[in-house]
């Protein structure tokens, strides 16, 4: 009789604080009615929700552990006065530690939704295979990219100031890969240099710059640029910058889409920087410009509220179109 293979364990882990609940539960929704958990357990990282958000998240069954700074560096004090949810993004590297037991684990930011099932498949696929999959910060329809210099001289400066200007030489001109949805096997050598990486980077900052919130997505691109551990990109679709490039909305099916030919459909919309803050000016596949929210679920913009789910609302719920 031939034997079956052990069901390999999954987590989706993601992290917010009060403000961003919202977000957060649009994208626990979207993967739920997306249909993409398939056995896999909701993790969450709490970094200052309100005791009804955590209730709200542990009723779904979602596992719920505080986000920590794991560590001492000079603005640690300063830092938790002012921007306490930094925690999440330096919890991310112990992830396996904070959530133990699961063979392989996928982060998702929380502004973060799904629109395309076979997207997070994918992420699972490759880390299973023991690379890191994540997304480069490099496409076509990314505007900003073309201006050259510029942009990669922008990215090297911020480099520089966390890391110091040997590190950012060294990076300079690779592209930037997103830490905002990325996998890897539980086991994989890149979560024990990403948090030293990580670590290392903060106990050189004296002050606090904007630079501050990608230190650690600059630690996982050492990892990868200059220490060599693997990597393999999954294509823009898989992590849908809309800050870089705004996707086009198809009204007939109601999806947002790579606004070049042949107009695919995204799989994870990262609904970030500015564009989660308010409405903006899409163009449609029919020729019809439309002020949307990009947040889930993306809709055109009838009034100056973003739509929220109600409170009565659970991640249970057939699929939507």
């Amino acid at each position: 009789m031939t034997e079956t293979a052990p069901k390999r364990r999954r987590l989706i882990v993601s992290g917010a604080d009060a403000p961003f609940f919202g977000l957060l539960r649009g994208l626990l929704t979207s993967l739920r009615r997306r249909g993409v958990l398939g056995g896999a357990d909701l993790g969450v990282l709490d970094g200052g929700l309100r005791p009804e958000q955590r209730d709200w998240l542990e009723s779904q069954g979602v596992l719920v552990r505080p986000a920590e700074w794991g560590f001492d560096f000079p603005l640690a004090r300063h830092l938790e006065r002012e921007h306490p949810s930094l925690k999440v993004l330096l919890s991310r590297p112990r992830l396996p530690a904070i959530f133990p037991g699961y063979d392989s684990i996928l982060w998702l930011d929380a502004d973060l939704w799904v629109q395309r099932a076979d997207a997070v498949a994918l992420f699972f696929q490759v880390a299973e295979r023991g690379r890191l999959a994540a997304v480069l910060e490099l496409d076509r329809s990314y505007a900003e990219l073309w201006a050259g210099r510029p942009y990669w001289d922008r990215v090297r400066n911020a480099n520089a100031a966390v890391a110091g200007r040997e590190v950012a030489d060294a990076l300079a001109f690779r592209p930037t890969i997103n830490a905002g949805a990325l996998a890897l096997p539980a086991s994989a050598p890149h979560w024990e240099r990403w948090r030293a990486l990580t670590e290392e980077n903060f106990r050189r900052l004296a002050r606090h710059e904007w630079p501050v919130f990608l230190v650690d997505q600059l630690a996982l691109n050492r990892t990868v640029h200059i220490e060599g551990l693997p990597f393999r990109p999954l294509p823009t679709w898989c992590n849908w910058l809309c800050h870089m490039a705004l996707p086009a909305w198809d009204p007939g099916t109601r999806t947002l889409r790579d606004p070049f030919p042949p107009g695919d459909p995204i799989g994870l919309v990262h609904v970030s920087d500015r564009t989660k803050h308010g409405p903006v000016r899409l163009p449609g596949t029919d020729g019809i410009w439309r002020s949307m929210w990009l947040t889930w679920p993306p809709r055109p913009h009838p009034g100056q509220q973003p739509p929220a789910a109600s409170g009565a609302e659970t991640l249970a719920g057939p699929a939507t179109s």
